[in-house]
């Protein structure tokens, strides 16, 4: 699954334009944004994201974009030299313009394979944690409740199923009430 492609620029005109060289490039822009509300909000709904951006959006420094976004992302900032000397924040990424289509369409393929890839060892880091919670779930109800391996998970995975929650969850609550 590949991350969300975001141009995020004040001006309609630049987005149209970096739009026109990503697509030429091989690259779908899947979301176009005027504000950091809107990218943060875009990177939200869909989990990651790459957002290509100006330096500053009318609601805020593109610069503070990463303090209000937990999910697997990166921000390539565009812009003059000076506009973009002082971004140094983590997850951002700074091209002076102009910039050649070629570089541009590069850095971004780089960053998404970088989000992607942070996209999947963070699921995978869930996964071993769920597995782990189910696991010690299970051992808690053998010893109280005196049943095999087998049988506890399948009391976790019947109760999840009556309550449409994560077999994680029904684990987190087994726990919470027993452990």
């Amino acid at each position: 699954m590949s991350c969300r492609v975001i141009l995020a620029f004040s001006s309609e005109k630049n987005i149209e334009n970096f739009a026109d060289v990503l697509d030429r490039h091989g690259i779908t822009v899947n979301c176009r944004c005027r504000t950091g509300q809107d990218v943060i909000a875009a990177i939200q709904e869909t989990g990651s994201g790459v957002a290509i951006c100006g330096p500053d959006f009318p609601d805020m420094a593109a610069e503070d974009l990463p303090l209000w976004v937990d999910e697997p992302s990166a921000f390539l900032i565009l812009g003059t030299e000076q506009e973009i000397s002082d971004c140094g924040a983590a997850n951002i990424f700074t091209m002076s313009m102009p910039v050649k289509g070629g570089e541009l369409s590069g850095a971004v393929m780089t960053l998404i394979q970088l989000v992607d890839r942070k996209a999947r060892l963070l699921s995978r880091a869930i996964l071993k944690d769920d597995e782990l919670t189910i696991t010690k779930a299970q051992n808690v109800l053998m010893k109280k409740t005196r049943i095999t391996e087998d049988q506890a998970m399948e009391y976790i995975r019947r109760k999840s199923m009556e309550t449409s929650a994560k077999m994680a969850e029904v684990a987190a609550v087994i726990l919470k009430t027993l452990g």
